[in-house]
């Protein structure tokens, strides 16, 4: 871990809103920033070893994307960019998305793995949800987004911790709704099944990519795409959800 944040270069704040997105680099993620710049975001994304990636993104969206590397395991670097961002008095949206996967069965998840998992997905999502929400409630308007996944209600070899990560994210995602609706502080939940990554070709070979096509009704894994339009309807508030768990999944959730 490092002392300090490390920002790419990228355009002077403006007046537009800002949203931030963890995890922002590749994938998800990706697709998120892009689709929230054309929505009228500035978008602070992190990343954590993307340099490359997280520099091609701030070029192709003119600069209205910026990225910084950021721990999000690390709770001061955490604070240390949010309060930056902060400082601009803009900050509207924030949406959940790091994450990591260990694929493997219960009993041969080693400890270290475990932590890197429980402290990626669940703790870095706690640090910077519990770094924005002092900014938001503030100025009496946030939406926080969650990436959750189908993982949480669907058990499978070898995804029992990710899945646990991911219900424990669903759960505190609905506190954090019950708890700041009355601020005009709102957060919901986005629950992909499979989506077309990097990190899906992977997890899947040939074999397996069948297997789980055949138990999704569109016969097809999820574009980030689709993924990004759904974040982009839940913080620019059309419609206005609450508390909301949105399955994206091509009907995998069935």
């Amino acid at each position: 871990m490092t002392d300090s944040v490390q920002t790419t270069e990228g355009s002077e704040p403006g007046g537009r809103p800002v949203a931030v997105v963890t995890g922002g680099a590749r994938g998800i993620g990706r697709a998120v920033v892009r689709r929230l710049t054309q929505e009228g975001y500035d978008v602070e994304f992190t990343y954590l070893s993307s340099k490359r990636a997280a520099d091609e993104l701030t070029e192709a969206t003119g600069g209205l994307a910026r990225g910084s590397q950021v721990d999000g395991r690390d709770a001061e670097q955490v604070r240390a960019f949010m309060d930056r961002v902060a400082a601009t008095g803009r900050l509207q949206a924030l949406v959940n998305n790091q994450g990591l996967t260990v694929d493997r069965l219960v009993n041969q998840v080693t400890w270290p793995e475990l932590e890197q998992l429980l402290d990626t997905n669940l703790g870095s999502a706690v640090t910077f949800t519990h770094a924005a929400l002092p900014h938001m409630l503030r100025h009496r308007r946030g939406d926080v987004v969650f990436i959750s996944s189908q993982a949480r209600r669907n058990a499978r070899v070898g995804n029992a911790m990710y899945g646990v990560s991911k219900a424990a994210l669903t759960r505190y995602a609905a506190n954090i709704a019950l708890e700041g609706a009355r601020f005009n502080v709102f957060a919901n939940v986005v629950e992909p099944g499979f989506v077309e990554t990097d990190l899906t070709k992977v997890m899947l070979d040939g074999k397996d990519r069948k297997k789980y096509l055949q138990e999704i009704p569109l016969r097809r894994f999820t574009n980030p795409r689709d993924v990004a339009q759904v974040v982009a309807a839940l913080v620019t508030r059309n419609p206005e959800l609450v508390g909301a768990v949105l399955p994206v999944a091509g009907g995998a959730q069935l």
